[in-house]
């Protein structure tokens, strides 16, 4: 039963999404996709923790693995190049790029250290380190400046 929300498209119910990369784990559902970035990490650790305390259920072991190829197929969506998205919702209301605050950036960090624990792939650190030599005076300026505009056009300021 636990397991069942990650089965099941959120137009049906269920918290799964599909993304340009694959499955996503959406931290809240909307009749069109968020794809938030720490809510599909989040997910990924709820089914850590399920798959600890039933390691042979084929259902969320499939379920972690395809959170995992898709994860590591999204990190590259969400590297703005200078800073990371918070989310990559494609609605025609919502701004084209939706940065992610300072804490939501760092928080993006934090989480994946922690996937190197549970998924030793080295994709992990590349973006680790990337993402960490992104915070600096110019590139937060930048981001917070369009972050203000997106936050404008969603009327949230």
């Amino acid at each position: 039963m636990a397991l069942k929300p990650f089965q099941v498209p959120v137009k049906d119910g269920g918290v799964s999404s599909e993304a340009p990369w694959g499955i996503c784990y959406e931290e809240y559902t909307s009749s069109v996709p968020t794809l938030v970035l720490n809510g599909h990490i989040f997910a990924l650790f709820g089914l850590f923790d399920f798959q600890r305390v039933f390691p042979n259920d084929e259902e969320c072991n499939l379920l972690v693995n395809n959170g995992l190829v898709s994860l590591k197929k999204s990190l590259a969506f969400y590297d703005l190049g200078f800073w990371t998205r918070y989310n990559y919702c494609e609605a025609e209301f919502y701004p084209d790029i939706d940065p992610a605050t300072i804490s939501y950036h760092r928080l993006h960090i934090m989480l994946l250290k922690v996937m190197t624990r549970l998924d030793p792939d080295p994709i992990y650190a590349e973006y680790i380190e990337k993402w960490k030599s992104y915070i600096g005076p110019y590139n937060f300026m930048k981001a917070s400046f369009i972050k203000y505009k997106a936050l404008k056009k969603l009327g949230r300021i």
